[in-house]
């Protein structure tokens, strides 16, 4: 048994695995197992990892059918692929693109120990995160106490590659929703918190994450996604809007909603120029709610 399943997900970019895999390798914490999950089958990418002589290093791609998953099914089948077969007590989850600061998961496990009072029902833990764009970085914050009713308002919660959770808690509300287009990590928590369990941020950039390299932006297909998670939230937790929030809540996220359609519509024409315009109002929205 090991305390944490690292998993790693990647398709056709063989390029970036080492750097992922050697981010976790230079962890201050140590009693990890690395599961790194081929979306792709391809033999570029096995040769990558296979290259690393760590017996902690473990190769799994999905089953044959899988390898043409549209994009966002198949993203979370290997996300699923990795978390059934993990060992640790609680997993970690790292985006081929994405990496960490050599202290992220000891600063996560040693929150875990420290929130005595949450011991019963702390099931997930955050951090900040560091995102690099060509306009300079910005610091993605999230609360230091997450609720539900935080996460129905927010519409956002970190990145998936800053989560570290309880591999219980995970199974207990079904791993990840294949059918969702977009906001995966957002609907696990939204599902966890929704059951009374715990989520916390450490108040540190422990990951960072390069906003380019992450998305094809040009492509438009992006913006598709975006709009497409905003309808899925309202699909799947629509109904708790206005009890949770009331009146004023439920409409303002209908007001964000439509905004949000408005920016990400644009952002089909504009496509990369739109972020100098979200980005400004993230930081405000941030600022009103914190």
């Amino acid at each position: 048994m090991v305390l944490v399943s690292v998993i790693i997900t990647t398709y056709n970019r063989p390029e970036r695995i080492p750097k992922a895999i050697q981010t976790v390798l230079n962890q201050t914490f140590q009693d990890f197992e690395i599961i790194v999950v081929d979306g792709a089958m391809s033999v570029e990418n096995m040769d990558a990892v296979l290259k690393f002589k760590d017996k902690r290093i473990k190769y799994l791609h999905v089953e044959k059918e899988a390898v043409n998953f549209i994009s966002f099914k198949g993203i979370q089948h290997s996300r699923n692929v990795g978390c059934k077969a993990a060992k640790g007590k609680y997993i970690a989850m790292l985006d081929d693109d994405d990496w960490w600061e050599p202290t992220k998961l000891e600063e996560q496990l040693k929150t875990f120990k420290i929130k005595r009072v949450w011991a019963t029902n702390l099931a997930l833990i955050l951090c900040y995160t560091k995102i690099e764009t060509d306009d300079g970085d910005i610091i993605d914050k999230t609360k230091n106490h997450v609720t539900y009713k935080d996460l129905l308002q927010s519409y956002n919660l970190s990145s998936t590659s800053s989560y570290l959770i309880r591999s219980d808690v995970l199974k207990e509300i079904g791993y990840w929703n294949e059918s969702l287009r977009g906001m995966h990590e957002y609907d696990i928590a939204l599902k966890l918190s929704k059951l009374g369990y715990g989520i916390y941020t450490v108040p540190q950039v422990l990951m960072v994450r390069n906003r380019i390299s992450n998305i094809t932006v040009e492509s438009g297909h992006y913006y598709f996604f975006k709009i497409a998670e905003i309808v899925d939230l309202w699909k799947y937790y629509g109904k708790d809007f206005l009890p949770e929030l009331g009146i004023k809540g439920f409409l303002f996220n209908v007001i964000k909603t439509v905004m949000l359609f408005k920016l990400f519509l644009i952002g089909y024409l504009v496509k990369e120029r739109i972020w100098k315009v979200i980005y400004p109002l993230k930081k405000l929205y941030e600022q009103g709610v914190t």
